[in-house]
């Protein structure tokens, strides 16, 4: 079997011979002492918001957290965390190897940090590979290919050129906009639209707040 597991912090998506067989999203929590990752802390990340770090596939490094959480204190810590529950889905699957599916604005530094995270999980990465080149197997002669991939909390543009090879010529960031803007646009809006029709304002608590970002994906 090849495991793939490609970095996008709206989902951490888990593959085995091209089927997709689990999605954790990029979130951490402190509950208690404990560190709560993926779908569980996105799921109070609306009731819980001050205990609630979704920034950490994002900025992934040493650098330190704006408030700790129990023993984490960098990024990193809490990447690791995340991708050792993911990595006990795998070997649950009877598998170690993997490939890593990566953005392409991973720099040097964050693909050892990487590496480091994924051998302390006990995986072996056979592997790397930008997720806009992973992307584009089928050949276009004489095009210029365009992958646009959206994570939480930015945009990124890949360019890649086709010649004898595929070749990745330039990587742009488009500003910092992501998932997460576009979600809490998409909310207030809905919630302008429950306030004017009915009179009742889902984002007056947490709880209903909750219930409306639960359901923006299906929608």
């Amino acid at each position: 079997m090849t495991a793939v597991l490609e970095i996008n912090d709206i989902g951490l998506l888990l593959s085995l011979d091209a089927e997709p067989i689990f999605e954790s999203p990029g979130y951490a929590m402190l509950d208690d002492r404990e560190i709560v990752v993926g779908a569980d802390a996105l799921a109070q990340s609306r009731l819980q918001p001050n205990r609630i770090q979704n920034r950490f596939w994002d900025q992934l490094s040493m650098e330190e957290l704006p408030k700790p959480m129990g023993r984490a204190r960098n990024y990193a810590d809490l990447a690791y965390a995340h991708l050792k529950s993911i990595s006990s889905r795998l070997r649950a699957e009877g598998e170690r190897k993997v490939i890593f599916s990566v953005p392409g604005t991973y720099d040097r530094q964050q693909l050892a940090l990487l590496l480091g995270m994924a051998k302390e999980c006990g995986l072996e990465v056979v592997g790397l590979v930008d997720t806009a080149v992973a992307a584009s197997p089928h050949a276009v002669p004489g095009h210029n290919l365009y992958f646009l991939d959206i994570f939480l909390h930015r945009t990124i543009l890949t360019e890649l050129q086709q010649g004898v090879r595929l070749k990745r010529t330039r990587v742009d960031v488009l500003g910092n906009i992501g998932m997460t803007t576009l979600n809490d646009r998409w909310a207030n809006r809905i919630a302008d639209l429950f306030v004017s029709e009915t009179r009742f304002d889902p984002m007056h608590v947490a709880q209903t707040e909750q219930v409306l970002y639960d359901h923006l994906g299906g929608w």
